[in-house]
């Protein structure tokens, strides 16, 4: 995973460190999967989304005081580059599943709500909004075109 060099400049001291210690747990996929994994909403790692990784953050994982949000910023961009790195990674390893289900819509459509509420979970689901750029959705038709072409060779 390409991971940035240097920070936001605008962040605060708090953000800087919480952008430092995302950094150095993304450094480690073994590690930052354990806590990925550990999440309950990841389904032991077979939900990836953005929205979950967010969590990797532990400054944002905490729940804020009352009448407070969460603070994004730290690892809007770090979250977004762990869900689609460990997508690549999930797909190269496919082992026996067959089944990747792909959420799309844009911010709160309720991806992660139908996924929170489906009965049956496919072997590895990816939520994760359609607003992105071209070369996003370059990305996106990449991985169909590779589960296809794993696929038909497993026939």
């Amino acid at each position: 995973m390409v991971l940035p060099i240097t920070p936001d400049p605008k962040f605060n001291p708090t953000q800087l460190k919480a952008w430092k210690a995302m950094i150095r747990l993304l450094r480690d996929p073994t590690a930052a999967d354990r806590r990925y994994d550990a999440l309950r909403e990841s389904a032991h790692g077979r939900i990836i989304s953005t929205d979950l990784a967010r969590f990797l953050d532990e400054r944002y994982a905490k729940p804020p005081r009352r009448g407070n949000t969460r603070d994004m910023a730290p690892g809007w961009d770090l979250a977004w580059r762990y869900a689609q790195d460990r997508f690549e990674r999930e797909l190269r390893s496919r082992g026996k599943r067959k089944v990747v289900r792909f959420m799309a819509g844009g911010w709160a459509a309720g991806k992660t709500h139908a996924l929170e509420h489906m009965l049956s979970r496919e072997d590895l689901d990816s939520s994760g909004g359609l607003h992105y750029t071209a070369a996003h959705e370059s990305y996106y038709l990449q991985a169909a075109s590779q589960i296809g072409e794993a696929a038909a060779s497993s026939d």
